[in-house]
């Protein structure tokens, strides 16, 4: 899945050096569940029943929150400076008047 890859992917930039034993052991733990059950704990539908896994869990929901965070949602009316907009290959200009 995607998604769920995006956010362990983040995670691990951000909290591999740091994590705990404990943590990284919970960490392996929920790696050996099921994709779908994973992305439930991370999009807050499901909790995990181990206090270890929940900790972690909560850390994950903090890297999706981040991440959910930098997307835009919807293009909106321009403010005086944007000159273009992102997409998946850069940025494309706007035509200029």
């Amino acid at each position: 899945m995607l998604e769920l890859d995006l956010v362990l992917n983040a995670f691990l930039e951000r909290h591999l050096a740091i994590l705990e034993p404990h943590e990284l052991e919970a960490f392996h733990a929920l790696l050996e569940r099921p994709d779908p059950e994973l992305l439930d704990y991370v999009m807050g539908h499901a909790q995990p029943g181990a206090a270890e896994e929940c900790e972690v869990i909560a850390l994950l929901r903090d890297v999706n929150v981040h991440l959910a965070s930098n997307i835009p949602s919807a293009p909106g009316p321009l403010s005086a400076g944007d000159t273009g907009f992102v997409r998946a290959s850069g940025v494309m200009p706007l035509a200029q008047n």
